[in-house]
């Protein structure tokens, strides 16, 4: 799996060829349908990341809980 910061490095590369004013529309276009693509693949890892911290945030929480029960 690619690194999330790689797919925010491609996608700013993305962004600079973009802002040049001879890229040709077709170019444009394809650059603009993969910069969408790999943004939605960082929002879906960045929603799993947070799910997992959530999860072990709970778990430690339990934990604590347990460890002042005793």
């Amino acid at each position: 799996m690619v690194n999330i910061q790689v797919k925010i490095d491609k996608m700013e590369k993305i962004a600079s060829q973009l802002e040049d004013e001879e890229i040709d529309l077709d170019l444009a276009i394809k650059k603009y349908v993969e910069a969408i693509k790999l943004a939605k693949q960082v929002y879906a890892s960045l929603n799993k990341y947070e799910e997992k911290i959530a999860v072990l945030s709970k778990d430690a929480e339990q934990i604590v809980e347990e460890e002042v029960v005793y």
